[in-house]
This record gives structure tokens, C-alpha cells and sequence, in this order.
């Protein structure tokens, strides 16, 4: 439904104004969700809504202060990836982001997005620098997180010894 909507509103790329592509690059990443848990490529969605970020000069600031930049696709794509299972795109979305392009919860999520995609990809001990960061940002939201969860849980099953790192997730986890 949402990616009909995109479809009725996409602007123009020569002559459409900033707030019309920001809209409609809005709806492509809102998108994205549904079409990963219907296990498919996001990747259309993603290539348009990144060539709409691109055209933009500036983040667009748009209703209830959501913006959309092309860190918030990168970041999207990050997620889309990790989620499944395709470390490699993942990570090289999450390249493309600076630590100052993500505030607050946002930051927390796409961090473990990509501790997500080291597990999937095997990095078990560069899953762990993304994991502690993502808790740093709200150790009680990092509590109630399925994908910090899951990455830790998988990261205590691979390893023979558990680094501090891992125990000190795992109990901020209250996993036993």
C-alpha cells in the first residue's frame, strides 16, 4: 500500500521541490519494513529513495520532525540487509555513515543493525563494539531489544571463551 502511494507521488527530479521529493523518499524507506518481512530485495526502494536523497540539497525536515537525509537511507539499508541476512550489503551501508549522522535511539538501532550483520557475517568480536555502543545510548531500551538478543545470544554460542565483553552484554540483557 505504502509503495503505491510512492508510485502515485513520485515528483519530478528536474523541477519538483525539495519538501515533494523529502515526502516521497519518506514513503519509499516507510516501504522497506514490510518488504524485508516479506522476505524480499528492498533494493528498488532503496536505489530510488537514495537518488531522491542525492537531489536534495539539505535534510528536509518534514512533519513531527522526522527528516530525510541519505544517512536515513543508508541507515535503512543497513537494517533491510542485517535483517536479511546479507552481511555484506549491510556493512557496506553502514560505511557510509558518521557517527554524528544518527542521534539518540536512531544511533542505537543502527548499531545493532550492523552488530547484527557481523554475526551473520562471523565477526563475533566486531559484533561487540557496535552492541556496547547501541547500550550506551539507553541501557534500559537496549534491555528490551530482540536483535541485541539474538546477536548475543549467537555470539555466546560461537565463542569458547566469552570475552568481558560478552558476559557484560549478556547480563545487561539479563540472559543467563
Amino acid at each position: 500500500m505504502v509503495s503505491r502511494m510512492a508510485e502515485r507521488t513520485e515528483p519530478s527530479f528536474s523541477n519538483g521541490d525539495d519538501l515533494d521529493l523529502a515526502l516521497w523518499g519518506k514513503l519509499l524507506l516507510t516501504a522497506i519494513a514490510p518488504t524485508v518481512a516479506q522476505d524480499r530485495d528492498p533494493g528498488d526502494y532503496l536505489r530510488m529513495a537514495s537518488a531522491g536523497a542525492a537531489r536534495l540539497s539539505g535534510p528536509v525536515r518534514l512533519y513531527q520532525h522526522t527528516a530525510f537525509t541519505a544517512p536515513l537511507v543508508d541507515m535503512q539499508a543497513t537494517y533491510a540487509y542485517a535483517s536479511l541476512g546479507r552481511p555484506g550489503p549491510a556493512l557496506d551501508a553502514a560505511e557510509k555513515i558518521r557517527p554524528d549522522d544518527l542521534i539518540g535511539i536512531s544511533r542505537g538501532a543502527h548499531l545493532m543493525d550492523v552488530a547484527q550483520a557481523h554475526v551473520h557475517a562471523g565477526h563475533w568480536r566486531a559484533a561487540e563494539t557496535p552492541l556496547l555502543e547501541a547500550r550506551s545510548v539507553s541501557p534500559t531500551w537496549f534491555r528490551h531489544q530482540r536483535v541485541a538478543r539474538q546477536a548475543v545470544s549467537q555470539m555466546r554460542e560461537h565463542q569458547r571463551r566469552l570475552t568481558p565483553a560478552v558476559r557484560s552484554l549478556a547480563k545487561s540483557l539479563a540472559m543467563r
